[in-house]
């Protein structure tokens, strides 16, 4: 069964959320961030669990705003999300800054931490945009973004500063 612009719909909605970029470079980023903490000294364990707390909960937020049934609930989870990419941003910076991981590495996240926050950034605009003509939530064509799209993006998120949204 489709929506009225033809779109195939996932039949279990809570898995739809898989094919957001904003989820996937998010997922990809605690991931990451995970493996490149696994090797933390036994007395920095604290940061490690911090850092992957923090990283766990962008997906995680994401995954459970977009279950939510209204707009308004969708972008609060969204933007817990930010908040939460905001503590892995710090946190890098700290732990570089007291030698827990080494500036390639740190510069390595650094990148796609961005990169997420600009797919992120993103998906808050798409769904800040006129409400549809009835309360349910649709799911934004801005949401979904091709590879090949998604690369017009990259001198933005090389070279822009991670930009904060207004409200």
């Amino acid at each position: 069964m489709g929506d009225e612009r033809g779109v195939a719909r996932d039949p279990d909605h809570a898995r739809g959320y898989r094919k957001l970029i904003a989820w996937q470079k998010s997922h990809q980023l605690a991931t990451t961030i995970y493996s490149a903490t696994r090797a933390f000294p036994r007395e920095d364990f604290w940061a490690q669990q911090q850092i992957c707390r923090a990283a766990f909960s962008v997906p995680s937020n994401i995954v459970e705003g977009y279950t939510r049934r209204s707009r308004r609930e969708y972008l609060h989870f969204l933007n817990i999300a930010r908040a939460s990419l905001a503590e892995v941003e710090y946190q890098l910076f700290f732990m570089q800054e007291v030698g827990l991981l080494d500036a390639a590495t740190r510069d390595r996240i650094d990148r796609l931490r961005a990169e997420v926050g600009i797919t992120l950034y993103r998906l808050v605009r798409s769904l800040e945009g006129p409400p549809a003509s009835n309360t349910q939530l649709r799911e934004p064509d801005a949401e979904y973004l091709a590879g090949g799209e998604f690369n017009a993006y990259q001198d933005e998120i090389n070279g822009a500063p991670f930009e904060p949204l207004t409200q």
